[in-house]
């Protein structure tokens, strides 16, 4: 059985050109575009004026970097009569690069015509850049969170005095950033209020609706990287209040509040009162570092720590464009 293409009648061939059900050409080897529908000129940006005046020619509309895939195709289509779908790209009318999947046949067996099917692949080239920003975005994310587990762990081993404590602060610890990281999967990692970060990290200590914890503030939307470090930091506040402070006494009582300050800049206040009284730490743990180095950091802020004898309270002042795009 040969693999020769048998010549097609005319009025078939016409009947498949004003289909524009996919960009059709009919081509010479000497780069001429006899012929194509209008799916097909739209596609390489000429109208049927540049088509009849014989302006339209593959070969100069083909990039330098993509002729030797054309180069390719014309061998096969010399030795078989037609070329297997590849992927190039045209240069249009108004200058503009498109990616393009065609099949090229030849109609007989002098191989100099043949009819090429055209499809335009912006729409999943497009999505390709989209995906693998996606792939590099959670790339980038895991490495972020790798080196947040990490520095967990080190400063976790660092700050505790048995493997039980390790264990415990570590697995807190890790809970909590994995619940941050829940709220931002709500929003695909754009961001996340701050309402909900507090609300979060009181929630498996105080039950807020028996009014030991008091939470005011405007709707402030937070990064993912600020939202993970903030996230961190109100849940070492309120594991220390939950076990040395407020929260350990049935009178104690909470005090989360938040506003716009000037300079644009964010200020929150964590006021503990009502439970035991506080005896300042005789060495820093994690939640003095995270808070004072680490969260002043990120957040191009600072961060103010005072262990009172009615109650610990923590003023942060960070910027707001840091927290929104951070």
């Amino acid at each position: 059985m040969g693999t020769d293409v048998p010549t097609w009648p005319q009025h078939l061939i016409r009947r498949l050109v004003e289909s524009n059900v996919i960009g059709i050409a009919h081509w010479a080897q000497d780069g001429r575009v006899m012929e194509a529908n209008d799916a097909a000129l739209a596609v390489i940006g000429y109208d049927r004026d540049d088509l009849l005046s014989g302006r339209v020619n593959w070969k100069d509309m083909t990039p330098p970097d993509w002729r030797h895939a054309d180069e390719r195709a014309l061998e096969q289509i010399r030795a078989e009569g037609f070329a297997h779908p590849y992927e190039k790209e045209y240069v249009r009318k108004d200058g503009s690069r498109i990616p393009v999947l065609i099949g090229p046949a030849a109609f007989d067996e002098t191989r100099e015509e043949g009819v090429a099917f055209l499809v335009d692949l912006t729409d999943q080239k497009e999505a390709e850049k989209r995906l693998k920003l996606m792939v590099d975005e959670l790339n980038h994310r895991v490495k972020n969170t790798l080196a947040t587990v990490l520095a967990i762990s080190a400063q976790s081993l660092r700050t505790t005095a048995s493997l039980e404590a390790f264990r415990q602060a570590f697995q807190g610890r890790l809970l909590a950033l994995s619940k941050t990281h829940n709220l931002l999967n709500r929003s695909c990692w754009t961001d996340v209020s701050l309402r909900e970060l507090v609300e979060q990290a009181l929630a498996a200590f105080a039950d807020q609706g028996d009014g030991r914890v008091f939470v005011e503030g405007e709707d402030v939307r937070f990064g993912p990287i600020a939202a993970v470090t903030l996230g961190l930091a109100l849940h070492e506040l309120a594991t220390n209040a939950a076990k040395y402070g407020a929260l350990s006494a049935p009178a104690g009582r909470v005090r989360i509040t938040w506003g716009s300050g000037e300079r644009g800049r964010l200020r929150l206040d964590w006021q503990e009162s009502g439970g035991p009284v506080v005896q300042p730490p005789s060495q820093r743990g994690f939640g003095s570092e995270l808070i004072q180095k680490v969260l002043a950091r990120e957040l191009h802020g600072e961060a103010c720590l005072e262990f009172l004898p009615q109650g610990v309270r923590c003023t942060l002042d960070m910027a707001l464009d840091r927290v929104s795009a951070h």
